[in-house]
C-alpha cells in the first residue's frame, strides 16, 4: 500500500473507529493482535506480518483462545476499556497512531497512544503513555541499536524513508476483501499450529490402515488357494490304492496333486485336511480382522473430513467434549470425530438440510460444521431435540417453513413453536447438546405439509460434514 493509499484508507478507518471501545485484546497468532469492537465490524486486527504489516476492521467474530505473551498482557492492563479519540498518519509517513483514552485498572481515564509502524520486516506496535514514553512494544531493542525501544525510553521517530509521491486512489473493499482472505490463511495455519498433530495421527492412521487392509487381502487370497486341500484329500482316500507318492504328484480326476514322497498316501490326504482347515481358519480370522480394519478406516476417514471442514473455533469449543488433544495423539480407541458425529441429511427441494439426533451430532453439526454465519439454524422451543442447519444463506419462506415442520416432526408432533436464528447468533452453552441464541425468532407450526414428511422420509446419515 502507498503511502497516499494508506492516507485514504486511514480516511476510510478513523470514522468507524472514533468513539468505540477496544476491549477484549487477543493475540490469535504469534503477530498478530486483535481487538473486540461489536457493531458491523467486530474486530479491529493488527498483523506485524514481514512482507505486508497491516491493520483492518475485520467482519469475523470468531473468539479464539488467545495466545500467552508479555506483550499481551501489558497491553491488557493498560488498555482497560480503551476509547478511540482520533487514527492519523505520523508525519506523513507510513506510522499511524491511534489516540485512546483507557480506564487503566477502573481508575481516572488516561490518554495512551497506540503507534503502528507499518514498514516490511520491521513492523511494530508500540503503546505510549501520556509522557509518549513507551509502555511496551511488539518488538523490543536495546541501548545498543540506533534507536532504543524499551519500557520507559521516550519514544521517537525511525528515520524517515523517502517514498516516490505515488498519487492513486485505494479500493478499500477491495483491500478489506484481501486482508480478509488473508486472515483465513492466518486461521488455518493457527488451526494446523494447535490441532496439527492429530491431522498428522488421523493422515498415519489412514495410512496403516490401507496397509493393513491390502496385506489382509493377500492373505486371503493366498489361503484361498490352499482351501481346496479338502477336495485333494478326499480324491487320495478315494484312490488310495493307485496313489504311488514316490512319484512326486498324481492327477486324479483330472485334478493334479502334489505329493511328498517320503509320506504315505494317506499321511498326504491328511496333509491337505490340515492345510484346508488352517486355510479356512486363515481366511475367517483374516476377514474378521480386515472388516474390522474397514470399520476403522470409515472412522478416520470421517475423522479427516469432519477436522478438513471444521475451524478451530469449532475445535476448541468441542475439544474437552470430544477429548480433542492440542499436542501429541489422541488416547487409544479415541472415537472424537468419527462417523458417530455425523448429523443426519434430507434434501427440502436442492437446498441440503442437516439435523443431530444426538448431543454429540447436535455439537458438530452446529459448531463444527456450520460456520457461516448467515445459515439458518432451527430448534424446537422449550424442549429438548434436534439442532437443524439449513445449508443456505437465502432460502426461500418455503424452505424455512419446511424445515421448521421438520424440527417439529423430529420430536413426534404434528404441531407447535420452532426458534429460527442465524447460525452467527448461536454459542456453545455449557452441557453437550446445549446451545444459547443471541436473537431468534419463533414460527408457529399448525399441521404437517407432504413435503415436509417427503423430505424426512429421505433422511440418512450424511457421508460427509
Amino acid at each position: 500500500m502507498k503511502t497516499s493509499e494508506l492516507r485514504e484508507y486511514v480516511d476510510f478507518v478513523k470514522p468507524l473507529l472514533l468513539g468505540r471501545y477496544l476491549s477484549r485484546p487477543s493475540l490469535f497468532s504469534k503477530g498478530a493482535l486483535s481487538f473486540r469492537l461489536g457493531g458491523e465490524y467486530p474486530r479491529l486486527v493488527f498483523v506485524m506480518d514481514n512482507d505486508e504489516p497491516r491493520f483492518y476492521l475485520s467482519k469475523r467474530s470468531d473468539e479464539l483462545k488467545s495466545l500467552e505473551s508479555t506483550f499481551l498482557d501489558v497491553i491488557k492492563k493498560r488498555l482497560y476499556r480503551a476509547k478511540v479519540t482520533d487514527v492519523f498518519l505520523i508525519g506523513d509517513d507510513r506510522i499511524v497512531e491511534f489516540s485512546l483514552l483507557a480506564s487503566e485498572e477502573a481508575l481516572f481515564p488516561k490518554k495512551r497512544s497506540l503507534v503502528f509502524e507499518m514498514f516490511p520486516r520491521h513492523a511494530n506496535l508500540i503503546l505510549l503513555d501520556e509522557e509518549r514514553k513507551v509502555l511496551t512494544a511488539f518488538k523490543v531493542s536495546s541501548l545498543e541499536d540506533k534507536r532504543p525501544l524499551f519500557k520507559g525510553l521516550a519514544y521517537s521517530l525511525p528515520p524517515k524513508n523517502e517514498y516516490r509521491a505515488e498519487e492513486s486512489h485505494l479500493d478499500v473493499e477491495g483491500v478489506l476483501s484481501h486482508y480478509e482472505e488473508l486472515e483465513k490463511k492466518m486461521l488455518l495455519q493457527r488451526k494446523k499450529e494447535r490441532f496439527g498433530e492429530l491431522e498428522k495421527y488421523l493422515k498415519g492412521r489412514e495410512k496403516a490402515l490401507k496397509k493393513k487392509i491390502d496385506a489382509l487381502g493377500r492373505d486371503i487370497s493366498k489361503a484361498e488357494a490352499r482351501v481346496d486341500g479338502k477336495e485333494k484329500g478326499d480324491l487320495l482316500f478315494t484312490y488310495l490304492d493307485q496313489v504311488d507318492p514316490s512319484k512326486g504328484k498324481i492327477v486324479l480326476d483330472g485334478v493334479e496333486i502334489a505329493l511328498d514322497p517320503r509320506k504315505s498316501a494317506a499321511l498326504n490326504a491328511e496333509g491337505y485336511y490340515r492345510q484346508a482347515k488352517k486355510a479356512k481358519e486363515s481366511i475367517r480370522l483374516a476377514s474378521a480382522h480386515m472388516k474390522e480394519a474397514n470399520e476403522e478406516l470409515l472412522d478416520v476417514e470421517s475423522a479427516i473430513s469432519q477436522y478438513e471442514e471444521s475451524d478451530e473455533e469449532g475445535l476448541e469449543q468441542l475439544s474437552k467434549e470430544l477429548d480433542i488433544p492440542a499436542k501429541g495423539r489422541p488416547k487409544a480407541g479415541w472415537k472424537g470425530l468419527s462417523r458417530s458425529s455425523l448429523p443426519f441429511e434430507c434434501f427440502i427441494g436442492n437446498t441440503r438440510l442437516l439435523f443431530g439426533k444426538s448431543s454429540k451430532e447436535n455439537d458438530c453439526l452446529t459448531f463444527l460444521f456450520a460456520r457461516g454465519r448467515k445459515l439458518h439454524w432451527f430448534h424446537i422451543q422449550g424442549d429438548s431435540g434436534s439442532h437443524l442447519v439449513l445449508k443456505s444463506e437465502n432460502p426461500s419462506a418455503e424452505e424455512i417453513e419446511i424445515a421448521a415442520e421438520i424440527a417439529v416432526l423430529l420430536k413426534g408432533r404434528e404441531d407447535g413453536d420452532v426458534i429460527h436464528a442465524l447460525r452467527g447468533d448461536v454459542r456453545k452453552g455449557s452441557a453437550p447438546g446445549q446451545a444459547v441464541l443471541k436473537k431468534f425468532e419463533v414460527i408457529r407450526v399448525n399441521g404437517i405439509s407432504p413435503a415436509a414428511k417427503e423430505a424426512l422420509a429421505g433422511a440418512r446419515k450424511a457421508e460427509r460434514p
